[in-house]
């Protein structure tokens, strides 16, 4: 029975977070847990080209533009990092196959989507509001003939 499993065979997740399991430098993979591993990465790919190709489509501009480049840059190379730990899981790779590199791509990914989820709440409304700010203050102004 995996570490991760407790008695009633039930997901714990507090047991895959274990010391032992999560730095077992050969963990054994199931051909199905490979898999999905790997369809979940593609559809990372999948998704970063469908934002590409609404960018290449409407062909949105400022802040817009700005956000979609994030999230193909963020879904672009996460779907690299995991195919490439998924290469290295199907590989068996001593030190690259470590479970621990999931996690350290799950806490990256976490933080990135932070950084971008901040843009979007925080600097993208801020600037948006400066922009109508200024339109209000520009129809004031003079306009050269």
């Amino acid at each position: 029975m995996p570490l991760f499993l407790n008695k009633n065979n039930m997901y714990d997740p507090v047991r895959f977070f274990n010391p032992s399991y999560l730095f077992d430098f050969r963990p054994y993979t199931y051909p199905q847990t490979i898999k999905a591993m790997a369809l979940f990465f593609i559809a990372f790919t999948i998704v970063a080209i469908g934002i590409k190709i609404w960018g290449i489509k409407k062909k949105p501009q400022g802040y817009v533009r700005k956000l979609a480049d994030k999230y193909i840059s963020f879904f672009s190379w996460m779907s690299v990092f995991g195919l490439i730990i998924t290469l290295t899981r199907y590989e068996r790779a001593n030190l690259l196959a470590g479970r621990f590199w999931l996690v350290i791509w799950l806490i990256g990914g976490l933080w990135w989507l932070y950084t971008i989820y901040k843009y979007q709440s925080v600097v993208v409304p801020q600037a948006k509001k400066q922009a109508e700010q200024k339109q209000q203050f520009q129809k004031y102004l003079p306009s050269k003939k």
